[in-house]
């Protein structure tokens, strides 16, 4: 979290990052979880990450926290939420014209 505060606000993130620090933005805005443990390739869409509830743990433990909360797609359950790695991933859904 402590990189993250450095990195200046953009005000437009542009689809095909050069620096490290659009990939970066373009990662945590895009990335999705998966089931399978590591760091999965890029899929398709806007071509971010997918990551593993291992990913997940090491993360909040690197980080001080309990939980992330995040929101992009509707979660599969069709529910508005979904909650995944045990627990510790919510997903919420909130757009309703995406």
């Amino acid at each position: 979290l402590e990189h993250l505060r450095g990195i200046p606000m953009l005000p437009e993130l542009p689809n095909n990052p050069t620096t490290y620090e659009e990939e970066l933005l373009h990662d945590i805005l895009w990335s999705k979880p998966r089931a399978p443990p590591g760091i999965g390739n890029k899929h398709g869409g806007a071509g971010a990450i997918e990551f593993g509830p291992d990913v997940t743990d090491k993360f909040l433990r690197a980080n001080g926290l309990r939980y992330i909360i995040r929101s992009l797609t509707v979660p599969q359950n069709l529910k508005g939420y979904q909650v995944t790695h045990s627990k510790k991933l919510w997903t919420l859904f909130s757009a309703s014209n995406f």
